[in-house]
């Protein structure tokens, strides 16, 4: 019975609810800025939902706290959608759904339009459980629930957003006390009813009267009573059904409802089908396992199924039995997760593909092969901690996966050392940073690695006795002399004496938890004092030279950084005040405000220790002297580690988008982004004005969005790549901004690829779109349309080459292509290209080509292969017309290349047909007629090596070009007529390239420049591997390249050779080889830029870096000598 007395205290809950609409915090802009360069990093926490648009064109995924959306044909994110949802603590998976009749996307209290992306402002702000769209009504109901009670209103379409957003009825239940009521669901029935199912039941709410009815009181239901209010205050009662803890009903097909009620104690599901009209049951069933709900539609009309997940697997029942009938493995998707569960899964109508979200990550999967088709977002790792090297421009990164890279800034680019363990902290050694010490949180050891060698261990020291095994440290630290060596964890602080090996200090910790990503261990100059944050609001100071603690001061709240000053003062950043504290007693003896440092989550001190960088959502650097603030942005995503470089004009941060930055606090602007990836040592630079430098392979990673469409930075190569790009930035040079507005910029054309000539000679084996060919030619169609621009023109490639090019006109353009192919797989990829130089995303299609075999003729003998020929054009010039150009090596160079290859060549090749021009011979035209003389001997499967020893300069006129230099051209500069007449462009190079048959393809030049000659200055050099760059591209060649012209391409006596084609030779002698005997081109390219710096150091004293371009298939050049 409901006393009065119930009656007056819920009456009073209720109407201090009634008094105000529905509270809710103020949302965050959902709105990425278009036009910054970006790649696309997948969810940080696991995937619990995923929708497609109607369309096919957008996938939307849910974490819990984010949404983010996606372009489903390139899998990239356009944006993350969730600012507003994840400012409110999560979005709950019954607020995440489209209405299609409005094409929009609701998650939370936010929606967007799901075709454009823009947001949609009619709805008031509110945080509703559970909603529902009523498309007769157009009207949409919600849900919200609090400790005890679960309020029900509608959001009209209406200005009268707070009307609109009140509580018509609220319902509380004296059967739940203590317990957080939830509404799992609320459907519109086909009668214009809600059904709500919560955890206090199952009800119905008539949305006009706002009443609320039972679903019916079968004797197998549990009825209780229910208290709820109206509009008018009055409490009134009614009766629900059957309590759900599992997730509620969900819509079933042909007017029915759904309930998956697992159990830990027998390990099964029970599935009960039921009447949507007045809950009356349909039928039941039991199934092994624990079922629960897709967060799609789980009917399958065609196949009259109901598909479930459950854990690795998703299951179909049979919409008329519930009996299992068919399953699919996620296993093949745990590869980066293997004890992740599906947590959402949607077919993609109309073919055999799935989207299954499996953890973290969103993969399209092929359920009739069983094949992965490839993930969404690239796999970019989430750094956590960040150490600098104390003199050069090189850190140490790792994640909470195991991950660590090294990362050293070269002239022609980054160098990146990855490996795979169980990181805690870095540290490189203070006085030369030649030594790199580790921490391992899953060992109690201290590792120590020769920085060339790393992560190879070259020593180790035990951090804490041998009985104790839990862990290793969160901070690590060297003195400042490097004989020190600090280790500190929430299990103790271990203190080593490096120059004898003995422990100075081994201290019990407090076994809290420790905050990563902040300085929170501090050693004094004179090496006498350990100061560290013990995890219990405590800073603990240590006398190394007693091996005791000294002091202990309680703090407020956990520090941020901890520092020392000098010998006798120690700095702690706590709740935004600098505390100076005496070393010797913890004291604090002076105390600054640094607003804004109480929210930092990574802090870093200059090594010079007069600046302090804090970092959350904005970064700060404040210089404590004069208690001011030196830089300060907003970021555009919250910062997890932040380090100083030596020269502490330079910052690097680590943020949530999973991009390094790199900030200069004396010009007060963000640098450049960096992006690494998780297993491959590729690397990518972008500026804000969208220029580029990276990693062949990883270049094509990055890109911007344009409303929405995706546009990658590799499709602007010509106007936006900038070889060196990060040493120029970091000269200090003034780059222009590239001649590239997003706003008028016609978005990227788009092409496609198909048979011109139909099924002829067309095998489709196994139902595949693998199309075998018995004959060696076939016509190819490509369609371009160049959408809000012209096409300018169409590349075809096969297997990576260029095979031919067209010119195009008119917005559309279709051009056909006769073609040979060769035995095996041919894979052909077109390309097109709008009046603004912007390149579309290549279309691709895939041939295998197996001859036909011809009954043998008795008596005959059987045919000889024809074998795979080497085709060698060597050019090698040392005397030129004007003899203030000559050399010295250039033809010892070519000679040595020409026999190195012709020697080592014999067992691969059947035969190989070499043209060696020196010298006086070295003009343009008996190098244009060797090049086309073994391009008529030339076959597809070939190899074709060009390798020329000379000059190489770029024109300075206003269409800058490069040239190789013949040896009749009189002046490298300053004649640019007489160069275009005389010299070998890259054009030309081109047209070459283009016109040998040979698909693989490796150009070497070591063109180098007399001291006469070096009149130009960097950015001459940097626009020269700019050209050399889009050849290798244009063609899909590989290009090895000696300097650029900024640099001389170093000659040594001492080594009878270039510095280059000495360290070339050396690599096809056998030391490029990884293992297996033979020396590919990707081989000898990492050889020659590892190799090349240190002969260069070694005999000159300064480095020479060799670039490297190769957009082609790998292959070998040569076998190993012994």
């Amino acid at each position: 019975m409901i006393t009065s007395r119930a009656v007056f205290l819920f009456a009073i809950i209720a109407s201090c609810a009634w008094a105000q609409p529905v509270p809710a915090p103020e949302p965050e802009s959902i709105r990425v800025p278009d036009g910054v360069p970006t790649l696309s990093t997948s969810h940080t926490l696991s995937i619990d939902r995923v929708l497609l648009s109607p369309d096919g064109k957008r996938v939307f995924t849910h974490d819990g706290g984010n949404v983010y959306a996606w372009d489903f044909e390139t899998r990239k994110k356009l944006r993350p959608l969730s600012a507003a949802a994840s400012s409110r603590k999560g979005t709950s998976l019954a607020e995440f759904h489209l209405i299609t009749d409005q094409k929009r996307l609701v998650f939370g209290s936010d929606s967007v339009n799901y075709e454009t992306l823009e947001p949609f402002k009619t709805w008031p702000e509110l945080t509703p459980q559970a909603s529902a769209w009523d498309a007769k009504r157009k009207k949409r109901f919600w849900a919200r629930g609090s400790r005890e009670e679960i309020m029900f209103g509608e959001l009209a379409e209406s200005k009268q957003a707070a009307r609109a957003s009140r509580a018509h009825v609220i319902i509380k239940s004296p059967h739940i006390a203590q317990n957080h009521a939830v509404c799992h669901r609320l459907l519109v029935l086909d009668d214009g009813r809600l059904l709500a199912s919560t955890n206090y039941g199952v009800f119905y709410i008539d949305p006009d009267t706002w009443t609320i009815t039972s679903p019916g009181s079968e004797p197998e239901r549990r009825v209780r009573p229910l208290m709820y209010m109206d509009e008018t205050r009055d409490v009134k009662t009614a009766t629900f059904t059957r309590e759900t803890q599992s997730g509620g009903y969900v819509e079933g097909p042909q007017g029915t409802l759904i309930l998956a009620e697992s159990s830990l104690a027998t390990k099964r599901t029970k599935l009960s089908l039921v009447s949507a009209k007045d809950m009356s049951p349909l039928r039941t069933a039991e199934i092994d396992g624990f079922l629960t709900y897709l967060g799609t539609d789980t009917f399958d009309p065609a196949n009259k199924q109901l598909w479930f997940k459950s854990g690795q697997n998703l299951i179909a029942l049979d919409f008329d039995t519930l009996a299992p009938r068919d399953s699919i493995s996620a296993k093949k998707l745990l590869l980066k997760e293997p004890h992740a569960a599906i947590g959402d899964a949607v077919p993609v109508p109309g073919s055999s593909h799935w989207l299954i979200a499996v953890g973290k990550t969103l993969w399209l999967y092929d359920v009739a092969t069983e094949t992965p088709l490839g993930q969404f977002g690239d796999a970019v790792p989430a750094f956590t901690r960040l150490a600098t090297h104390p003199t050069n421009f090189e850190f140490l990164a790792t994640d909470d996966q195991g991950l660590a890279k090294r990362v050293r800034f070269l002239p022609n680019g980054i160098e990146v050392t990855s490996a795979k363990g169980n990181f805690s902290s870095f540290a490189y050694d203070p006085t030369d940073g030649e030594t790199i010490a580790h921490g391992n949180s899953a060992s109690p050891i201290i590792h120590f690695s020769d920085r060339p060698k790393w992560p190879v261990e070259d020593f180790r020291l035990p951090q804490k006795a041998a009985s104790d095994t839990r862990g290793a440290s969160a901070n690590l630290i060297y003195s400042q002399d490097g004989t020190r060596i600090v280790a500190h964890s929430a299990y103790g602080v271990t203190a080593y004496n490096l120059t004898d090996g003995k422990r100075i200090l081994n201290q019990p910790g407090s076994q809290k938890w420790l905050p990563t990503g902040r300085q929170i261990t501090a050693i004094s100059p004179d090496n006498k004092w350990i100061v560290v944050y013990d995890g219990d609001k405590k800073l603990i100071g240590y006398d190394s030279e007693r091996g005791e603690k000294a002091w202990e001061q309680s703090v407020a709240q956990f520090p941020v950084l901890i520092y020392f000053a000098g010998p006798k003062t120690v700095c702690a950043l706590v709740d935004g005040q600098l505390e100076y504290r005496s070393a010797e007693t913890g004291v604090i003896k002076l105390s600054t405000p640094l607003n804004g440092s109480s929210f930092a989550h990574a802090t870093a001190v200059s090594p010079d220790r007069k600046l302090i960088a804090c970092a959350g959502s904005s970064l700060f650097v404040y210089d404590p002297a004069t208690e001011s603030v030196v830089f300060e942005t907003k970021t555009s995503g919250h910062i997890r580690a932040v380090a100083f470089f030596a020269n502490a004009r330079y910052l690097v941060t680590a943020g949530a988008d999973n991009l390094l930055r790199l900030w200069d606090i004396q010009e007060k602007q963000e640098l450049c982004s960096i992006a690494l990836f998780d297993d491959t040592n590729d690397w990518v630079v972008t500026t804000k004005n969208l220029r580029f430098d990276g990693s062949e392979k990883a270049i094509d990673t990055m890109y911007v969005v344009k409303g929405t469409d995706i546009i990658p930075l590799e499709s602007l190569f010509e106007k936006l790549y900038t070889p060196k790009l990060l040493a120029s930035l970091l000269r200090g040079e003034k780059l222009e901004a590239p001649a590239v507005d997003l706003k008028k910029i016609a978005a990227p054309p788009l092409v496609r690829l198909e048979s011109a000539d139909g099924a002829r000679n067309l095998i489709v084996e196994d139902d595949t779109n693998e199309n075998t060919r018995t004959q060696d030619s076939l016509k190819l169609r490509a369609l371009a349309d160049a959408r809000q621009s012209t096409v300018a023109e169409i590349r075809l490639f096969q297997n990576g080459k260029l095979l031919a090019t067209t010119i195009g006109r008119g917005a559309q353009f279709t051009e056909n292509f006769e073609v040979k192919i060769v035995p095996g797989e041919n894979i052909f990829r077109a390309v097109a290209i709008n009046a603004d130089r912007t390149e579309s995303r290549p279309a691709e299609i895939t041939f295998t080509y197996r001859p036909k075999v011809s009954a043998p003729i008795a008596g005959a003998s059987s045919p000889q292969p024809t074998g795979l020929q080497l085709h060698l054009l060597i050019v090698g010039v040392n005397t030129y017309k004007n003899p203030k150009y000559n050399l010295n090596y250039a033809v010892a160079d070519a000679t040595a290349v020409k026999e190195k290859i012709e020697a080592q060549t014999k067992t691969i090749f059947t035969g190989v047909n070499v043209k060696f021009i020196l010298n006086d011979q070295a003009q343009k035209s008996s190098i244009t007629d060797a090049f086309r003389e073994l391009s008529a001997k030339a076959g597809p499967r070939d190899v074709f090596v060009f390798y020329y020893a000379g000059h190489g300069v770029m024109t300075s006129d206003a269409k800058p070009e490069f040239f190789l230099v013949p040896h009749d051209v009189l002046q490298l500069y300053g004649a640019d007529d007489a160069l275009r007449q005389k010299g070998l462009s890259s054009a030309e190079l081109l047209d070459l390239s283009k016109l040998m048959p040979a698909q693989k393809q490796l150009f070497i030049l070591d063109a180098c420049q007399s001291a006469g000659a070096l009149t130009t200055v960097a950015m001459r050099g940097a626009a020269e591997e700019k050209a050399i760059a889009q050849l290798a591209r244009s063609s899909g060649t590989h290009w090895l390249t000696a300097s650029g012209s900024e640099q001389f391409a170093t000659e040594f006596a001492t080594l009878g050779h270039g510095a280059f084609t000495y360290a070339l030779l050396e690599g096809l002698s056998g030391r490029a080889d990884t293992g297996d005997g033979r020396i590919t081109v990707n081989e000898l390219k990492a050889f020659l830029e590892s190799e090349v710096p240190e002969i260069t150091q070694k005999h000159k004293g300064t480095p020479q870096f060799p670039s490297s371009y190769g957009f082609g298939q790998d292959f070998p050049v040569v076998i190993k000598s012994h």
